[in-house]
């Protein structure tokens, strides 16, 4: 008897610990797009990884600086972004995240319109959710 409750104990900490990843996750991802919205510097740079791969939906990719200082700079400026149909995945301390984004957008000047599905994949980095890779395509 207690080798089987010891068992369910140990499935409900298993069970709680990987809620509380997926409920960190959420929260970077979501502080994410808001460091998107605000091109907040340091936010930016604390949720990305330096390593970090940054695809475009036409084809250019970014490293960590290009990313970050595209949004400060205000060459690339969300005026909104809605999104949706957020599907989180986690194995042990990689994760990605599918989403649609709806956003309007100053880029190098003009305002646009977009809709892209977004791939994100995440890696703990001492405790802490942060962006390794982004790809979106139309």
């Amino acid at each position: 008897m207690k080798e089987i409750l010891m068992g369910v104990l140990c499935l409900l900490l298993i069970s709680a610990n990987a809620q509380d990843k997926k409920d960190a996750l959420k929260e970077s991802i979501d502080q994410l797009h808001k460091a998107m919205l605000d091109a907040d510097e340091s936010a930016l740079v604390n949720l990305t990884i330096a390593e970090l791969t940054y695809g475009h939906s036409g084809g250019l990719i970014e490293d960590k600086n290009a990313f970050v200082e595209n949004l400060v700079s205000g060459n690339a400026d969300f005026e909104t972004m809605d999104i949706s149909d957020l599907v989180m995945t986690l194995k042990e301390d990689v994760a990605w995240a599918r989403c649609v984004m709806d956003a309007s957008v100053v880029d190098g000047g003009e305002r646009k319109s977009v809709v892209l599905k977004i791939l994100y994949v995440w890696t703990l980095d001492d405790g802490d959710w942060k962006l390794l890779a982004r790809q979106a395509v139309k």
